[in-house]
């Protein structure tokens, strides 16, 4: 069985910051290393990139004999989301890694995630979607301004989290011309921020959690995962914030944590693999965000935490593979059982 490790190519950007490329170039660390990584436990693993153009790149592929390690994370330089290339891959019948369709979409909008959520009855902060700076506010300061449908921690800097009237206007009409989206405007939880690595299908399960230590940040405000704590080397926020894994948290909490890390990811039919972004106010769990298909980047996220679990980085990503093609299998076997013919 042939693994394509299918990733996308972003030469510039049509919207955001200068900086918001580094997160887009990310995914080509990740790509050579899962590459690698995949060969020494024995696949038959090849890396492709791809600009726009995908079912060119898959078209000399047989689905039937390949899964696709899926790390598209839009198309077009970032002009065409990463659903039309799962989108394309589920109508071609290729099995690849990580989430659908579906869920990629829900995931991707901030605001209708929160609503799934909600649905099911998992805590989540309140929110209110911006598409004008003038609205009405209907929540309490502090809040937080994000971009609705970026990922990465693309549009939140050290001014993300305001508290007044003003900062609030300036902030979502930053947003809206930034990133060409309305903003997701949100009570911000002043409180301990936990990350859970969820994976698995039958059923799923939480490696060690990991937390932010914002011990050396004095401005609350500024205890967040900003865009440059994650992309920009030498910031204040990569400097001074760091993960700890597992997380020093008590007994009780931890299993409730998990508990809702769980549900979460069934909530937004996660599959494979996902991170759950959570905070805690004092024993108040809030899930800011369900994160499928995280940055599989060595010794970052995800990747912590399976190393953490015991797991090297090869037999991480191998068995993610192992997760999509057992899903692969069970397919198969309900169509060949749907062609048995009935007396």
């Amino acid at each position: 069985m042939k693994v394509l490790v299918v990733y996308n190519v972003v030469e510039e950007l049509g919207k955001g910051q200068v900086h918001d490329i580094l997160a887009e170039r990310g995914v080509l660390e990740a790509a050579a290393a899962i590459t690698e990584g995949l060969c020494s436990r024995g696949y038959d693993a090849v890396a492709l990139p791809v600009k726009d153009d995908l079912a060119a790149v898959l078209a000399p592929y047989d689905p039937r004999e390949c899964v696709v390690f899926n790390l598209v994370e839009s198309l077009d330089n970032g002009q065409v989301p990463e659903t039309h290339a799962t989108a394309f891959m589920e109508g071609a019948g290729f099995v690849f890694t990580g989430s659908g369709t579906e869920t990629l979409g829900h995931a991707m909008h901030k605001l209708r995630a929160k609503e799934i959520l909600a649905r099911h009855g998992l805590p989540t902060p309140r929110a209110q979607l911006f598409d004008a700076p003038d609205l009405r506010f209907a929540l309490t300061f502090p809040a937080i301004v994000k971009p609705v449908a970026e990922d990465a921690s693309l549009g939140v800097s050290a001014d993300a989290v305001v508290s007044s009237l003003a900062e609030l206007r300036l902030r979502v009409a930053y947003v809206l011309q930034t990133y060409r989206q309305p903003a997701l405007v949100e009570e911000f939880i002043d409180g301990r921020e936990i990350n859970a690595a969820v994976w698995g299908n039958d059923p799923p399960e939480v490696l060690p959690l990991s937390e932010l230590d914002f011990s050396r940040v004095e401005d609350p405000r500024h205890r967040i995962c900003s865009y440059e704590a994650k992309w920009i080397e030498g910031s204040y926020g990569w400097e001074n914030i760091h993960a700890v894994c597992p997380a020093p948290v008590e007994p009780g909490i931890k299993s409730q944590l998990e508990r809702i890390a769980l549900a979460s990811y069934a909530a937004l039919g996660c599959r494979d693999y996902a991170w759950v972004d959570m905070r805690l106010r004092g024993d108040e769990i809030y899930v800011l965000e369900v994160n499928p298909n995280p940055d599989l980047s060595p010794g970052v996220g995800f990747i912590r935490s399976a190393t953490v679990a015991g797991y090297d980085y090869a037999g991480i990503v191998a068995r993610i593979v192992e997760f999509a093609v057992a899903r692969w299998n069970v397919r198969t076997l309900d169509v060949q059982r749907s062609n048995v013919p009935t007396c």
